[in-house]
Parts: structure tokens; C-alpha cells; sequence
């Protein structure tokens, strides 16, 4: 019988064309939901594996660095 794996889900933070940071969401799953990109999509431009996804650019953010929502509009990438 498969498990699932209980895996923390990966906070991701987008940034625009000019890499501006515009967002900052929990998990994969809800930037998929919300911008309409097949999940495996954004999992490849999370990690790198394509660049971008509809003229945005999408990390990860590292357990060890804190962005808080007053950095939107003024972090870059």
C-alpha cells in the first residue's frame, strides 16, 4: 500500500518581470490554484528546471529567511 508523505508545504514567493516581488504564497498548491498553472509546472519554475511561468518568476523561500508582506513592492530578486 502507498503512504503519503506528510511534507511541510513549500512557502514560494513570486516576483514580476522587473523581479519585484508581487506576492507571497503558502504552498505550491495555492499559487497553482490561484494563477491557473498546472501544479508541475510551477514545481519546475520553483526549483529551476524553466524560468517562469505567465511573465513570473516563482522560489522558493528557504526556512532561513523571513519576508515579511511589507517587502512586497520593494524586495528584489
Amino acid at each position: 500500500m502507498l503512504r503519503k508523505l506528510d511534507k511541510a508545504p513549500t512557502p514560494v514567493a513570486v516576483f514580476n518581470s522587473r523581479y519585484i516581488l508581487t506576492g507571497i504564497f503558502g504552498s505550491i498548491k495555492e499559487v497553482s490554484k490561484i494563477t491557473g498553472v498546472v501544479r508541475q509546472s510551477v514545481i519546475k519554475a520553483v526549483y529551476g528546471d524553466i524560468i517562469s511561468v505567465k511573465g513570473c518568476y516563482l522560489r522558493a523561500i528557504p526556512n532561513d529567511l523571513v519576508v515579511d508582506l511589507d517587502d512586497i513592492g520593494s524586495l528584489t530578486m
